[in-house]
């Protein structure tokens, strides 16, 4: 079996303890995660990250921004406050570039997606009424040409 390359722990009060000592010591020695992390979305500090050096995790620091990196993926944990599942305000962890790019949700992603379509759809109703105009141009162009006896066919 090969082990996930990061685990990320969403800890409470109920399984803080165990969460913090059993099963991190189950990750290091028997599952041999690389990374492991937790964090208490009803306690934003209590935020901590791993990395199995030598079979044994040594503690990540926190980067000058408040996140911890994960080499293993190239990402950055970051607490980001705002609203997300149920229209829920609050303290969410959510990845990052190393640039500092939120990496968005599916449901972000959806809205994003949709508004580009409204738009698109917007342009494109833009442009068939300015074709519809400048036809209408060309129409009445052609008339006056025709009434001043110019073929504008022939021209």
């Amino acid at each position: 079996m090969i082990p996930p390359d990061v685990i990320i722990e969403l800890i409470s009060d109920s399984t803080a303890n165990t969460d913090k000592t059993t099963k991190k010591v189950v990750y290091q020695d028997q599952v041999r995660v690389p990374e492991y992390f937790w964090f208490d979305p009803f306690n934003p500090e209590d935020f901590a990250g791993f990395r199995l050096h030598n079979g044994v995790y040594q503690p990540l620091t926190e980067d000058e921004q408040g996140r911890l990196i994960s080499e293993r993926l190239g990402l950055a944990l970051v607490r980001w406050q705002g609203v997300y599942k149920n229209n829920v305000d609050t303290t969410w962890l959510r990845w990052a570039t190393l640039e500092g790019i939120v990496l968005p949700t599916a449901e972000e992603i959806a809205v994003q997606a949709e508004e580009e379509a409204a738009q698109a759809k917007q342009e494109a109703t833009q442009a068939q009424q300015q074709a519809t105009q400048a036809q209408q141009r060309a129409e009445q162009l052609a008339a006056r040409l025709r009434a001043m006896g110019v073929d504008p066919d022939q021209v």
